[in-house]
Formats: structure tokens, C-alpha cells, sequence
């Protein structure tokens, strides 16, 4: 998300629908997310010195390798970039098989605002609901303790 923002900030939108090339070369930069940690810089380094290498991506892998990789310091050393690659790479999670998003969370808070409901709530319609969100989880914790199976999630889109 974070690079398409960069994208239509810098005003490559238009390039990137329809300009193949540029478009290659964009999306090679998010991809490096599902690389293995160690091999992340190299290849981040060997896109950008890749032949045919579209220099009006050229400010899009800067803000990327400023935010996400770190700069090369005088010394030839990475400089510590703003959000560790340790923190946004999902290489591991994904061989895994882990969740590489947040929608369990952003859906609980989507039920827990259901819940409260659209006004805004007072300290004591807070814990109300919070004391039912506890008896629920309890409920379903102690349901699974006994040898039940949890009830399937309903699916949205089919």
C-alpha cells in the first residue's frame, strides 16, 4: 500500500496502468516482501541496477530503500531504515502459512463497534460491552475444552 501511495503521490498512476515496463519494474519493489530476509538488499540493489531500469521509479525506490531498507551510510554500511525488514517481511510467515493481514482484528472491532453502536459511548455502555465481548470468548474457550468444534465463519463473498 505504502508504494502504490508513493506511486500516485509521484504521479506514476498513469504510467503504471499502462505502461508495461513501468509497471514491471514497480512491482518488483513490493515483492521483495516475500523474500528471504538475507537475500532482501541484494535483490532490492540488483533491481535497481538492472538494465532498462525505469528511472521515473527511481524516486519510488529511494523513498523504499530510505523507509524500508537503509541507505548506504560514508562507510559502506546500511544505515538502519525506519521500519526494520525483520518487522514487514513475510517470507517466513507465508511459508508458514500464517495470516499476512489484520482482518481478524479489524473485524472484531467491526462487531465490537456493532455492538456499542453508532453514538458515542459512554464509560458504562464500554464496559457493558466489553463484559459481554469477555462472557462470549469465555463461552467459546470453555466450549472448546469439552471437545467442541468451533462454529465456521461465515463467508461474505462466494
Amino acid at each position: 500500500q505504502s508504494v502504490w501511495r508513493r506511486i500516485q503521490t509521484e504521479g506514476l498512476q498513469h504510467e503504471y496502468q499502462t505502461d508495461p515496463n513501468s509497471a514491471s519494474w514497480l512491482r518488483c519493489i513490493p515483492v521483495l516482501a516475500f523474500l528471504p530476509i538475507d537475500e532482501v538488499e541484494q535483490a532490492f540493489d540488483d533491481i535497481l541496477s538492472a538494465d532498462g531500469f525505469d528511472s521515473r521509479a527511481l524516486e519510488i525506490a529511494n523513498c523504499f530503500e530510505d523507509t524500508y531498507i537503509g541507505r548506504f551510510n560514508s562507510r559502506g554500511h546500511r544505515q538502519t531504515p525506519m521500519f526494520p525488514l525483520e518487522l514487514w517481511n513475510i517470507h517466513q510467515g507465508t511459508v508458514d502459512d500464517q495470516d499476512r493481514s489484520n482482518n481478524q482484528i479489524e473485524g472484531f472491532h467491526r462487531g465490537f463497534q456493532s455492538l456499542i453502536g453508532p453514538q458515542v459511548p459512554n464509560i458504562f455502555r464500554f464496559i457493558d460491552v466489553l463484559g459481554q465481548q469477555q462472557m462470549m470468548k469465555e463461552t467459546e474457550v470453555q466450549q472448546l475444552i469439552e471437545g467442541h468444534e468451533p462454529q465456521p465463519k461465515k463467508k461474505r463473498h462466494q
